[in-house]
């Protein structure tokens, strides 16, 4: 729902944004790039500074990208950017076709191929909003474009050295648990297991998706979630109160759909930031804000995915060998009462 809501969010309240950022395929920009001149960049003259004083009076650029010109700062080629997408083409084709992914569109019913299709897109489109979401990031820091590039290319390379490391580790040492059906506060293998079950249930789509069927919500939810945004932007553009112009029901339904995994006292940190940052500091201390929320934010994630790293072999257990942590309010005795402190799944376990 949260999917298909985002695609009507956008076209409601940011049409005037998309329109802007297709002006590239109206049909004058299209007999443009049919001109020897546009393909020719090696030939055009044109400085830096040049550039910049032109692309200052473009009302449709965004503000912060306007000061990066400021700087003078070189754009990343755009050879760099094609380089990288045909080496990831070709080692995501050859890992497809090693994985014997021929082999499930040869056996129709099998959820070999969907498996497998569904590893390599999911995580490829969850690395891509994770890089725009860093570019974004470095663009608000005004940081060099050359720069941020080369951060982000080998923050995945050793990214996926460490996680692979892990990944043996931890499924060496916590196999039990991983395979557990409930597994537990920290080890648990319902995220991996989720490609498993999503194959074999969209191998069988037609008798368990479609509408009649067991599961039939899951595709009525597709089209409930074009509509749903429709009400809140009615009530908006006919009594003018901002209160609906910041409700974003994509992104409200998406972290809805993360309460499932069960274990949900993390997303109250979330809101607890979430609202320090954007309402409190952003409201009465602006300067405080524009100065530095989104260093703070980088340092937040960056902080928190080296702890994720060193408490996983040091504390958790990954490397074999746990070290049990002091039992506090934030570590609950679980023989007493679970980590959500949640009186009714107390009740439950009793």
């Amino acid at each position: 729902m949260g999917l298909t809501t985002a695609i009507t969010h956008m076209l409601l309240w940011n049409f005037d944004d998309i329109k802007a950022g297709w002006a590239w395929a109206a049909p004058s920009s299209l007999r443009k790039l049919l001109k020897a001149e546009t393909w020719l960049f090696w030939k055009r003259t044109e400085t830096p500074e040049q550039r910049n004083a032109r692309k200052q009076d473009d009302s449709l650029l965004d503000p912060h990208y306007k000061l990066m010109m400021r700087n003078l700062y070189q754009e990343t080629p755009m050879w760099w950017w094609a380089a990288v997408v045909l080496i990831s083409w070709v080692i995501g084709l050859a890992c497809l076709y090693e994985m014997k992914m021929l082999a499930g569109y040869m056996f129709p019913g099998k959820p070999l191929a969907n498996f497998y299709f569904t590893c390599y897109t999911y995580n490829a489109l969850q690395q891509g909003q994770l890089l725009a979401k860093d570019l974004k990031l470095a663009q608000y820091a005004h940081l060099p474009p050359k720069c941020t590039f080369i951060v982000q290319i080998v923050g995945c390379v050793v990214g996926a050295l460490f996680n692979w490391v892990m990944m043996v580790s931890i499924v060496e040492n916590q196999a039990p648990l991983l395979t557990a059906i409930q597994g537990g506060n920290i080890w648990s293998g319902q995220n991996i297991q989720q490609f498993n079950t999503l194959a074999i249930a969209w191998s069988m789509a037609d008798k368990l998706f479609s509408v009649g069927a067991r599961y039939e919500w899951v595709t009525l939810s597709f089209l409930f979630g074009f509509v749903i945004p429709l009400p809140f932007w009615l009530a908006h553009r006919y009594t003018g109160w901002k209160v609906f112009s910041y409700l974003n029901l994509s992104i409200i339904l998406w972290y809805m759909g993360n309460l499932f995994v069960g274990v949900n006292s993390s997303m109250t940190s979330f809101f607890i930031v979430g609202f320090i940052a954007q309402f409190w500091l952003r409201k009465y201390r602006p300067q405080f804000f524009v100065k530095y929320n989104y260093l703070v934010s980088a340092a937040l994630d960056g902080g928190t995915q080296v702890l994720v790293f060193i408490l996983t072999f040091a504390v958790a257990g990954g490397s074999g060998k746990e070290v049990p942590f002091p039992t506090w309010a934030g570590n609950p005795d679980r023989s007493v009462r679970n980590v959500d402190y949640c009186m009714l799944n107390v009740a439950n376990n009793g």
